[in-house]
């Protein structure tokens, strides 16, 4: 393989992401959002003339992958100076996490805390996931398995401390058929 050091996106990619982060902060911050979480998103921040000049991490606790049930018209921004027109179905990623200092004046004009973000606009790194379309919170499902194993060892704890044999007083209504209290006896 080759690095290429003469592509527009080198330094994008490797030295200043944006002001605030090293390309390996950005990629750290990125990794441990795709396998502690169930995902990671960065942001693509554009010019005028439609060129990445900034990559953002985004929060995967405030960020979803949503379709579109209208069309929608996203106004010119600063960190997308110019409009978009999204039609109904289209996928989006929605999130209340900001870009920057301007951010709240549009939601405190808008009185939405909720950010749409075109498909075109985001690298989307998926985490842990068993069908290829959905990821999963490793801690969730270590949360999970470790839930089980905790419910398995007082059960054990349980059943073994009466010698495995189960014990307790069986009920039943005195007036039953002898098939029925076969049954009873069968089902217990």
């Amino acid at each position: 393989y080759r690095i290429a050091e003469d592509h527009d996106y080198y330094d994008l990619l490797t030295i200043a992401p944006n002001p605030e982060m090293n390309g390996n902060t950005l990629f750290k911050a990125l990794l441990y959002h795709a396998v502690a979480w169930s995902a990671g998103y960065i942001e693509i921040q554009r010019d005028q003339y439609n060129s990445a000049v900034g990559l953002w991490p985004r929060n995967p606790a405030r960020t979803r992958a949503r379709r579109l049930l209208t069309d929608l018209r996203l106004p010119e921004v600063s960190w997308r100076p110019f409009p978009r027109t999204l039609s109904a179905g289209t996928m989006v990623f929605e999130t209340t996490d900001g870009i920057d200092e301007e951010d709240t004046d549009f939601h405190s004009k808008h009185l939405d805390p909720n950010r749409i973000i075109p498909v075109e606009d985001m690298i989307y790194v998926p985490g842990v996931t068993f069908d290829g379309r959905v990821p999963h919170s490793v801690v969730y499902l270590a949360r999970q398995t470790i839930g089980l194993a905790l419910a398995m060892e007082k059960f054990g704890a349980s059943y073994f401390r009466n010698y495995a044999r189960p014990c307790g007083i069986l009920k039943l209504p005195a007036n039953l058929s002898d098939p029925a209290k076969e049954n009873a006896k069968r089902s217990w």
